[in-house]
């Protein structure tokens, strides 16, 4: 029994060595000047995570945060033997809530306060896919193009060598997993999204499945693509176009126009993306 007391007091002592010394290092560290001037400077990083918003089917992203990253910062700055700005480690604060768990809410933007906004192009019918890309690589504009199915083939030098962002146009259920995989190989990529311009519950579980966002645009034009740009601009970021021989010549035009008012353009991808 005696014996028994004495290993235990030996493992307790180790045990409370060891507490102690980790105590004894953090205070250490505490003092440290570098770790003074580290922690001194944390807000200057600091960038507060967005949650997303929901309201009922739809949701709108929002924002990942960002802070110091104390340990690695400390131990980066150490081996130095200083502070110095250009060793700060930083690391991600994820929203609570987040568009990456939600894949069953359909994505909608209602403002461009800041001046972001995204143009798609709906290829649903033979257009001339080369003189859209013309303007849009005049004006140094990376768009996002959702293509039906049955056009694929007759588009495939434009989708393998574009800079645009290509995704797959609806396609019905039986199709979409092989469509999906056939556009996938071309562009080199994994495709994000779906389409719709109103609720689709069949759409979003085949999106949701495959990990998928659904896409729903803020602002949708078959024609007058000048008028409505300029009249609904301020609350469509997302807008939709489908080509026809109006809506082409009007592009031109009413990108100098987005341009003038401070619209800055991105594709799907880099607009709604999450990260900071």
């Amino acid at each position: 029994m005696k014996q028994l007391l004495k290993y235990l007091f030996i493992i307790l002592l180790f045990i409370f060595s060891i507490y102690y010394t980790d105590k004894s290092v953090d205070i250490l560290k505490l003092n440290d000047p570098i770790m003074k001037e580290i922690k001194n400077n944390l807000n200057k990083y600091k960038i507060e995570s967005i949650d997303a918003i929901i309201d009922n089917n739809i949701i709108i992203p929002g924002k990942e945060g960002q802070e110091v990253d104390v340990k690695k910062t400390y131990d980066a700055m150490r081996k130095y033997g200083s502070y110095n700005e250009n060793l700060i480690k930083i690391k991600e604060i994820i929203p609570t809530i987040s568009i990456n768990d939600n894949l069953d809410k359909y994505i909608k933007l209602n403002s461009s306060d800041n001046k972001k906004i995204s143009l798609i192009f709906i290829i649903n019918k033979e257009v001339n896919i080369n003189n859209l890309n013309k303007t849009l690589e005049k004006n140094n504009i990376t768009a996002t193009f959702f293509i039906e199915k049955n056009l694929i083939e007759n588009n495939i030098n434009f989708i393998k060598n574009t800079n645009h962002q290509i995704e797959l146009l609806n396609s019905n259920k039986i199709l979409f997993n092989s469509t999906k995989s056939y556009l996938e190989s071309l562009t080199n990529s994994k495709l994000k999204y779906c389409y719709t311009e109103e609720e689709n519950n069949n759409l979003l579980e085949l999106c949701k499945d495959n990990k998928m966002y659904t896409i729903m645009p803020s602002l949708i034009i078959k024609k007058d693509l000048y008028k409505n740009i300029k009249s609904n601009i301020e609350s469509s970021p997302i807008i939709s176009i489908y080509l026809n021989k109006y809506t082409e010549k009007e592009l031109n035009s009413s990108i100098e126009y987005l341009k003038k008012k401070g619209y800055k353009f991105y594709n799907l991808k880099s607009l709604i993306n999450e990260e900071v």
